[in-house]
């Protein structure tokens, strides 16, 4: 089970690659904000409609705190968990192993052990995506 970021599967579809940042304003990742409705339906459309990846799910990750991602964008297979988010998320990110990262949806922590699928027919956004943010909190207290 390995992720592959929208960028390797269609590259002509993304032009360039800013980490999207939560906007506390009105509470939308900046993919969202910079690119149209139609535009995300027709990226997720075309996703779920190219042999390569159409058994993939579309995940956006954007994130609350002082996080450096390398990767935003994912293609997660169904059957993986939260955990495997999760984990992943770790590799690609700036995170210290001293730091708790909490998942959420809607604003809504999910359980780590629903599996993708299930999670995304159950809250994905209208345009196809599913947004999931991401916040650390230290594990031990302050350091």
């Amino acid at each position: 089970m390995q992720y592959v970021p929208f960028y390797n599967a269609t590259r002509y579809l993304f032009y360039g690659d800013v980490t999207p940042k939560k906007n506390i304003i009105d509470n939308e990742t900046t993919f969202k904000i910079e690119t149209t409705l139609d535009h995300r339906k027709l990226l997720s459309a075309k996703i779920q409609n190219t042999e390569k990846t159409k058994d993939r799910i579309p995940v956006i990750i954007s994130y609350t705190d002082d996080i450096t991602l390398s990767k935003y964008k994912y293609l997660c297979p169904p059957d993986m968990d939260l955990s495997g988010v999760i984990k992943n998320i770790r590799q690609h990110s700036s995170i210290d192993h001293m730091q708790t990262i909490y998942v959420l949806i809607h604003n809504k922590m999910m359980s780590t052990n629903r599996s993708i699928l299930n999670i995304y027919d159950n809250h994905r956004d209208e345009d196809g995506f599913l947004y999931i943010t991401v916040a650390t909190d230290n594990s031990f207290g302050s350091l």
